[in-house]
């Protein structure tokens, strides 16, 4: 029995470290995978944006050069700028869709702490129950020297 205790013991501590140690790497993954995401729509939104409003800047500037003689391709022009400002808008709703990860992002982060501390709960209370068996263990040791 005491052997039996002993590797229960041992399994339950073997078990503790490996759930601790995927735990902690599907954390470190998650975060990685998300930062690096954010990190990327963030480039993505930025070249887009310095883009649109250089691509903005110039159809404005055609617009007010050229509207008196070019009568009929003012239309046209502004076509072009309500579907480039379309664009923008397009571009600041991924920004918006990556700010909403990054909440989602935070929340699942403070869930992850919840767990942590849930394990460690978890742990405090195996170590307890750890050390009534060795107790247990000395009792059974003293009564079979006895």
């Amino acid at each position: 029995k005491i052997q039996q205790l002993q590797e229960k013991i041992t399994n339950a501590d073997q078990r503790k470290k490996e759930a601790l140690s995927e735990i902690e790497a599907q954390h470190a993954e998650e975060i990685a995978a998300r930062e690096e995401l954010l990190a990327s729509q963030r480039q993505l939104w930025k070249a887009s944006e310095a883009k649109l409003r250089t691509e903005l800047a110039r159809k404005d500037s055609e617009i007010v050069t050229q509207q008196e003689a070019l009568d009929s391709n003012t239309m046209e022009l502004k076509k072009e700028l309500d579907d480039t400002r379309k664009e923008l808008e397009h571009v600041k709703k991924s920004v918006e869709d990556a700010e909403a990860l990054k909440t989602k992002l935070a929340t699942k982060q403070t869930s992850l702490e919840q767990l942590q501390k849930e394990l460690i709960s978890e742990q405090a209370r195996h170590e307890s129950t750890e050390e009534d068996l060795r107790v247990q263990l000395a009792k059974l040791e003293g009564r079979l020297s006895a």
